[in-house]
């Protein structure tokens, strides 16, 4: 979980690396992708996923299996706390929600 929160994370940066400062330059690029709905979807349900992981109450055998140390928590929750950012910075965007919104009504 923390591969896949790490690279989700990281993902989205390098597209404010590679693309712009600017959150409208990106809200702009992610627009003109057919498949915009579905980052954003797979976005938030990781999103979802890391958070319901960090709320569960850990047994003995899951601290055991998933996590090895609180360093592992420590990340996971810096990971998760940087992409909620990152959707947040995108959805502050009025013509990103509005075209989101629209695509998904489609």
């Amino acid at each position: 979980m923390v591969l896949y929160s790490a690279l989700l994370s990281n993902s989205m940066y390098l597209l404010k690396a590679f693309i712009s400062s600017e959150w409208k330059d990106i809200a702009d690029v992610l627009l003109a992708h057919p498949e915009v709905v579905d980052f954003t979807t797979a976005a938030l349900t990781a999103v979802r996923l890391t958070i319901n992981l960090l709320q569960a109450k850990p047994t003995t055998q899951c601290i055991n299996s998933r996590m090895q140390s609180n360093n592992e928590v420590y990340c996971l929750f810096h990971l998760c706390e940087s992409s909620v950012q990152f959707i947040q910075s995108l959805c502050k965007q009025l013509l990103f929600r509005e075209r989101l919104v629209e695509k998904k009504v489609k």
